[in-house]
């Protein structure tokens, strides 16, 4: 097959697997995300189950797929910041919140979602918890004190929960304030009280 060919057909497999996942999107979050099955999506695509697993492994994928940072991807913006951990935290949560502000009508729809299932809920605290373990290398080696390790865990997860609560607080919104903003004062709000 030609270079163009390969590339045309590319192209033609992202879009079906954009439009699915819009489509699956939308009806996990008109009926519930533990409502419709796999057999749902695809009698509603006019396609048989078979070919939906040709796009996505299995129905969680559509929720998370390529759209969540992985470990080394938040590894990576966290070491680009050379400020304190908690700063470099700040930012790195903050970058993404900036990243999602701009299709932000789709980043609350999955939020949503989400929050709507239990399964999901436990399958995004996973996720969590492997950006927890990558980052706790850097972030304890950061920190002179004379338990470390401990600090480091205080710091990393309570930065997560920071962004947590952002990430909630922003989806249930109206959308006037951006994410990246209400991350900010998350943060701040934390080191307010930590500090009085």
């Amino acid at each position: 097959m030609t270079p163009e060919g390969t590339g045309m057909r590319a192209r033609a497999r992202e879009a079906v697997t954009c439009a699915l996942a819009d489509l699956a999107l939308d009806m996990f979050d008109e009926h519930g995300y533990d409502a419709v099955t796999v057999a749902d999506i695809a009698r509603a695509a006019d396609i048989s189950s078979r070919s939906f697993f040709r796009y996505f492994p299995n129905k969680d994928d559509v929720v998370f797929g390529s759209r969540m940072p992985t470990a080394q991807a938040v590894v990576d913006a966290y070491l680009s910041h050379p400020e304190s951990p908690w700063e470099a935290l700040r930012l790195t949560f903050r970058g993404a919140g900036v990243e999602m502000d701009l299709v932000a009508d789709s980043w609350k729809q999955i939020m949503r979602i989400i929050s709507s299932s239990s399964e999901l809920r436990a399958k995004n605290l996973e996720r969590h918890i492997a950006w927890a373990v990558a980052l706790m290398p850097h972030v304890e080696k950061s920190i002179t004190d004379s338990n470390p390790r401990r600090l480091a865990d205080i710091t990393i997860n309570t930065a997560l929960t920071c962004f947590d609560v952002a990430l909630r607080t922003w989806s249930q919104s109206d959308g006037a304030t951006p994410l990246a903003e209400i991350i900010d004062d998350t943060f701040a709000q934390v080191q307010v009280h930590a500090a009085g």
